[in-house]
């Protein structure tokens, strides 16, 4: 249950079981760039951060220390963040920025000056 009334954000409600939502969340997340191909950037660097995460909710109980540990922020702020990775997540795997480019791009195009 909830250990405090409110997050003092705006729009934000308590969240009773952060621990439980969390968890599954980042295992959703892990599943989803596991597809991706293992030299992808954004699956290593993804695939390390949501594991440390994902280690830390199974190994603290207390709620206010694994807000510490997962600063920034309060749990329900992870759990929004964790939402939106997930969707990037599945959209990058749509996407699959890791292919080759169907065509080359025009001469120019990715210098600055």
């Amino acid at each position: 249950m909830a250990s405090k009334l409110t997050t003092g954000l705006v729009g934000l409600a308590v969240e009773a079981h952060p621990h439980k939502k969390l968890k599954i969340l980042y295992e959703t997340i892990l599943k989803v760039v596991s597809t991706m191909p293992a030299s992808a950037g954004y699956r290593k660097f993804t695939e390390e951060n949501i594991k440390q995460r994902l280690s830390a909710v199974n190994t603290t109980p207390d709620l206010n220390q694994l807000e510490e540990k997962l600063r920034p922020g309060q749990l329900e702020e992870a759990i929004e963040l964790a939402k939106s990775e997930l969707s990037l997540a599945k959209n990058l795997v749509r996407w699959k920025p890791w292919e080759p480019l169907i065509s080359e791009p025009p001469e120019g195009q990715w210098e600055w000056p």
